[in-house]
């Protein structure tokens, strides 16, 4: 049996000394094992770039002798020793040797590098070790936590650092030292610390987290509106520098000094919780609305849990849910609508019903790209996509369970590709209930906005437009249509969307289905139309056809109460009151 092979079988015959993540990252790096005086081997990582940098791990001569000498002045008084970097293992030996009865943590970033060096070193040299291997950062700390508390009748820890090693993967490991010496990210001074919400009537100071996302606009122009201050700093899609950004963002506090700060779906905070972690030692406030669904997002995000944290969601059913993850304040705040951008004109209505929407073909196809390897996930997609339909459930594993009787568990590789199948679902239901429901319309000429995939997906008998720009004209759009009918996406049960709200406030009629949440912004008698079967739909379509009165009345009844209690306005100041009453 080969060195490689034994050390292999012992990786498999101990699972609890070995935390290795198989779908871990990859780097281009290239190993070089050379023979040394010593009978033994050095290593040598090279960046296989352009410039093919390269970096020597241990002493390209006498490696364990170097080691035993580095390791001698190192003085360990605590139980547990963390070793950052496993190169070919000639410190942990030495560090073995001097304390056999302490707790060695190995932390290795690239798997490749581990494996590699099995074939060069003995890991049964090594007493008392755990190995935790590529993974993330922000998962280690709760790795080497649970090692701890399993392993250890104390949680302190000396931590050596294999120094050469540390120039190559220099933010992943300073990321981890920092966590576990419990230092801060930055210096506090007393500066930072200043009283929130100081007067009930003074205006209020909102440090706005700024995208080209839904709501960016509505949020700045409704703090306006209200009186209120707003300060905004610009995150996109393109932003790589994590750093920079929370600089950036620590300048911004230390001059307009804002009572809170305002993000919407979580934008501008990191998994690893760094930024949560200052805002809390600043004792900084932070609203985050969710008009999305959260449970993805913050299921990766429990970091980010803190006193500070306020979470705002646009469908109550999410609360339960949140709360038992561990996020202490929750508060219900749906959607609403700008009535400086949607409002009634003087156009002709040109269009007996429309809809405007999307297909969801981009967003299936988009999330199924990190499994289009696997058939076995495409296959049972469609499956789970229609009982998911037919469940009327906003949980994915609910279907899952209900097609496999529960006795099947899918193999996903990794959490990404769990995300990316559940969304993939959920797109897809929402695609085939929509499509459901606008084959119902064929009989009177619907008109539909949207993307281009709608071509193929509706028969040539529906009359296809171009997507409309939200803040441009699809207040035409719905001014135009005599009747514009809705269908909600499948991540909301019983919540409603922008639509519902943006169609009243042009003074137009709407015709949805039907969400429990519905009750509470409208008289469902007198203000708006819905549905709750698909083969309500054509009947209703006819009805208000040929009331076109009932619909006018309807519709000004429904504009009324949008403009009296549910503008982007009146949910600022609802958010206001709320974050004033628990931080002030």
């Amino acid at each position: 049996m080969s060195l490689y092979e034994s050390n292999i079988t012992l990786i498999k015959k101990h699972p609890d000394q070995f935390h290795i993540n198989t779908f871990a990252k990859q780097y281009l790096f290239k190993y070089i094992y050379e023979k040394t005086n010593e009978d033994n081997y050095s290593l040598k990582i090279v960046f296989q770039s352009q410039s093919e940098q390269s970096f020597q791990i241990h002493s390209a001569y006498t490696p364990e002798k170097e080691a035993s000498l580095i390791c001698d002045r190192f003085f360990s008084e605590n139980q547990n020793i963390l070793i950052t970097g496993f190169g070919m293992g000639y410190h942990i030996e030495a560090l073995s040797k001097k304390y056999p009865d302490k707790t060695l943590i190995i932390i290795e970033n690239d798997m490749d590098l581990f494996l590699s060096s099995l074939s060069y070193i003995d890991l049964r040299k090594f007493v008392n070790f755990y190995f935790i291997i590529a993974y993330p950062d922000y998962m280690v700390m709760d790795i080497v936590s649970q090692i701890l508390i399993d392993k250890s009748n104390t949680r302190e820890l000396d931590i050596y650092e294999l120094k050469p090693y540390l120039r190559i993967h220099q933010s992943y490991y300073q990321f981890i030292m920092k966590h576990l010496k419990n230092e801060k990210i930055y210096d506090l001074s007393p500066q930072w610390f200043y009283p929130k919400f100081k007067n009930a009537t003074n205006p209020v100071k909102i440090l706005f987290i700024d995208s080209s996302y839904v709501l960016t606009k509505e949020c700045l122009f409704a703090i306006q509106e209200t009186g209120h201050q707003v300060h905004y700093i610009h995150i996109d899609d393109k932003q790589t520098d994590y750093e920079v950004f929370v600089r950036k963002l620590m300048l911004d506090i230390n001059q307009f000094k804002p009572d809170f700060i305002l993000t919407i779906n979580h934008l501008g905070f990191d998994k690893e919780g760094r930024l949560t972690d200052l805002l809390s030692e600043m004792h900084i406030p932070y609203a985050s609305w969710f008009v999305d669904s959260p449970n993805v997002i913050l299921s990766c995000f429990k970091q980010n849990i803190s006193d500070y944290c306020s979470i705002f969601v646009w469908d109550r059913d999410y609360i339960d849910d949140l709360i038992k993850t561990g996020y202490p304040y929750v508060d219900y705040l749906p959607l609403a609508t700008s009535s400086d951008i949607f409002y009634p004109k003087s156009l002709s209505k040109i269009y007996d019903v429309s809809f405007v929407g999307s297909s969801m073909v981009y967003a299936t196809h988009k999330n199924m790209k990190s499994f289009i390897h696997r058939p076995d996930l495409l296959h049972i997609l469609e499956d789970v996509s229609n009982e998911f339909i037919r469940l009327k459930t906003r949980h994915v594993e609910h279907a899952i369970k209900k097609l496999t009787s529960g006795h099947t568990e899918i193999f996903f590789e990794d959490n990404d590709q769990k995300d990316d199948f559940y969304a993939a679902v959920l797109w897809r239901s929402t695609q085939k209930y929509r499509l459901s429901g606008l084959l119902e319309l064929e009989p009177f000429s619907p008109v539909i906005s949207g993307d281009e995939n709608w071509q193929r997906l509706l028969p040539f008998s529906f009359r296809k437009l171009p997507e409309r720009w939200y803040y441009e004209d699809l207040a035409d759009f719905y001014n135009q249509s005599k009747i514009n009918f809705n269908m909600t996406s499948l991540q909301m049960k019983n919540a409603v969307n922008q639509r519902v709200f943006d169609v009243p406030a042009c003074g137009g009629f709407i015709l949805t289905d039907y969400k429990e949440q519905l009750n509470e912004i409208y008289d469902l008698s007198n203000d708006i139309a819905y549905f709750k079967e698909i083969g309500e739909i054509k009947e209703l379509v006819k009805y208000y056809l040929a009331n076109l009165n009932v619909c006018e009345k309807m519709a000004s009844n429904a504009r009324n109460k949008v403009l009296k209690a549910h503008t982007y306005a009146h949910r600022i100041n609802e958010m206001i009151n709320i974050m004033k009453k628990r931080y002030q």
